[in-house]
C-alpha cells in the first residue's frame, strides 16, 4: 500500500484538485476497516482523460479496459498497482465533487499527505453507493462524528446530489439511517 500511495502522490501532483472517498477516507475518519483501493475524485477537464491514464501509467498503475472512455463518461476508471491494491478514479461531475475538492482534509497516510473527504461529503457518497459496507461505514461515521456534523450542508448536498445524479432515493437513505431503520 506504501508504494502505491507514493505514485499516486506524484500522480496527482500533477492534478492536485482531488478528494479521496470511500474505505480509506472512512479509515481514515476513524472507521474501523481495511481496504485495498483507493477512490479519487479529480477536478479537470474532461480533455485531460488521455493525460492521466498516461500519467497513471508511468507512475506502474494498469489501467483497466476503456479508462479513458470512462473517465470522459463521468464514470470511475480502475487502475491495479499490484494484484492487491488498485486506484478507482473518477473526473469531478457533480457539485457535490467541486464541494468536497474545495472542503477536503489533508490527513496523512505512511506520512503521505492525502486530501480526505470531510465527514459530511463521504456520508453523502455512501448513501449513493448504497452497499452493506457503506451503510455501516455511515453508521460508524454518525457515531464517530455525531453532533457535531453540519446536517444542513449534508442535506443541502444530499438534494443537489439526488437532483443531479438521478437518484430520488437518496433523502429516504439519509433518513432511514438517521433513524436506525432495517435499510439503515
Amino acid at each position: 500500500m506504501r508504494d502505491m500511495l507514493l505514485q499516486l502522490q506524484e500522480v496527482l501532483e500533477e492534478f492536485p484538485e482531488y478528494v479521496i472517498i470511500g474505505g480509506i477516507a472512512a479509515a481514515l475518519l476513524g472507521v474501523p476497516r481495511t481496504t485495498a483501493d483507493v477512490d479519487v475524485v479529480i477536478l479537470t477537464p474532461i480533455q485531460e482523460a488521455e493525460q492521466i491514464v498516461r500519467l497513471f501509467e508511468q507512475h506502474n498503475f494498469q489501467p483497466g479496459p476503456d479508462a479513458v472512455a470512462k473517465l470522459r463518461a463521468g464514470r470511475p476508471a480502475k487502475f491495479a498497482f499490484s494484484r492487491r491494491f488498485s486506484v478507482d478514479v473518477r473526473l469531478a461531475s457533480f457539485r457535490l465533487d467541486q464541494m468536497a475538492i474545495q472542503r477536503a482534509q489533508v490527513i496523512p497516510l505512511f506520512g503521505f499527505p492525502l486530501r480526505i473527504a470531510t465527514p459530511e461529503d463521504l456520508i453523502v457518497y455512501k448513501l449513493a453507493s448504497w452497499q452493506a459496507l457503506d451503510r455501516e461505514d455511515i453508521r460508524h461515521v454518525l457515531q464517530h462524528f455525531g453532533e457535531s456534523l453540519d446536517t444542513a450542508y449534508l442535506e443541502e448536498q444530499i438534494g443537489l446530489l439526488a437532483q443531479e445524479a438521478g437518484l430520488p432515493d437518496l433523502m429516504k437513505r439519509w433518513s432511514s439511517i438517521r433513524e436506525g431503520g432495517p435499510d439503515g
